[in-house]
């Protein structure tokens, strides 16, 4: 993780841009030429945004506002219901999924950010709630890996089955101890226990409506356009 420093733009750019007066975390190594520039790229200030949230847990909601709207601006517009979203070696569809059915889910705090469910062939639905920090990026990229004709998604069937055995890991406990993202399974639906008990607030949660599909195709490819310039 690049070390950062919050910025503070001047005052038309958060007026022509309609975004919250935020100070922007930029790489330390990248502010003398963000204070120069007169143009500023959009794209990788959203994926600033991402990278700093994924690891700053007290400062993650306050980046959400700013998060959409750069994801708005950077969105063509799109009334598309379902969206095939995909890169070099994954690929999962943005779609409506079912919050009271079986569900793998990415949480953060108590916070529902996005859910998966499988398609007949095994790999993965997903829709989205709340603008994604990096992390919530990775897990979607890294889950719908397409699968190798003969090991399967890392010895896995499918990705069904690969996310199912991702959600299980001892990793998730320690990153929702942390106030990062986490897989989390719900076998009954969100918010119902194996017991089948509702727990508060997980359970009102079912009725949420996803982001726009463009906003939230356009989040998942800035981080991975970005994310893969930087390996």
């Amino acid at each position: 993780m690049k070390d950062f420093a919050l910025f503070k733009m001047k005052k038309h750019f958060y007026e022509r841009m309609g975004l919250p007066q935020i100070h922007f975390p930029v790489p330390v190594d990248e502010l003398v030429r963000i204070s120069m520039t007169v143009d500023i790229d959009l794209p990788v200030l959203l994926y600033w945004l991402q990278e700093y949230s994924a690891h700053n847990p007290d400062k993650w909601l306050d980046e959400e506002h700013a998060m959409y709207r750069l994801a708005e601006i950077l969105a063509p517009e799109d009334d598309r219901e379902t969206a095939l979203v995909e890169g070099d070696s994954w690929s999962f569809l943005l779609s409506p999924v079912d919050l009271s059915k079986e569900i793998i889910t990415i949480q953060r705090r108590d916070r529902l950010l996005a859910a998966m469910q499988p398609l007949d062939d095994g790999s993965l639905k997903a829709s989205v709630y709340r603008p994604l920090d990096a992390k919530s990026c990775s897990y979607l990229v890294s889950l719908g890996v397409r699968p190798d004709p003969e090991h399967g998604v890392f010895m896995r069937e499918n990705n069904w089955e690969y996310a199912l055995d991702s959600s299980a890991g001892m990793g998730n406990m320690y990153a929702s101890e942390a106030g990062e993202a986490y897989l989390s399974y719900w076998q009954f639906g969100v918010g119902i226990t194996s017991d089948k008990k509702p727990v508060s607030p997980w359970v009102g949660m079912r009725t949420l409506t996803p982001l726009p599909v463009n906003i939230t195709e356009r989040q998942v490819g800035v981080w991975y356009v970005n994310h893969k310039g930087c390996l």
